[in-house]
């Protein structure tokens, strides 16, 4: 264990990621008994202008992925939802059989809101059949 935990001892004082070091599959499960943090893959989401990923500071990633995809957000509000099984799943299910896509979604931790990004040509479709 010493000898994976070297590198990674001096990877993360000169402030790398323990996922940027080249380990064996063997030494990877070796580590992933301390939960490090910086050894889990990373995605990092920016919303910036379409110009916005030239030159800027906040963004110093060497391979950066564009999804340029005109979206919408529906969210469903609610006191009732809180402790209700099987609200989400609901939702889910109701926008698949109408053929809709969800691209992305959240549940607030409160259990008041849950929100769907879908495509923009779908939101009214999604509101009027999460309505029902």
């Amino acid at each position: 264990m010493l000898r994976v935990l070297t590198p990674v001892q001096q990877a993360l004082e000169a402030g790398r990621a323990v996922r940027t070091l080249d380990l064996s599959d063997e030494d990877k499960a070796r580590l992933r008994e301390l939960c490090l943090i910086t050894a889990k893959p990373a995605m990092f989401v920016a919303n910036v202008a379409e110009d916005g990923f030239k030159d800027n500071p906040l963004l110093p990633l060497d391979d950066v992925v564009v999804l340029n995809q005109a979206v919408g957000i529906v969210t469903v509000f609610g006191s009732r939802m809180r402790n209700l099984p099987g609200t989400s799943a609901a939702v889910y299910s109701k926008l698949g059989e109408a053929g809709i896509n969800i691209i992305a979604s959240a549940q607030g931790g409160e259990e008041l809101s849950i929100s769907v990004v879908v495509a923009a040509a779908d939101v009214d479709k999604a509101a009027n059949v999460i309505a029902k």
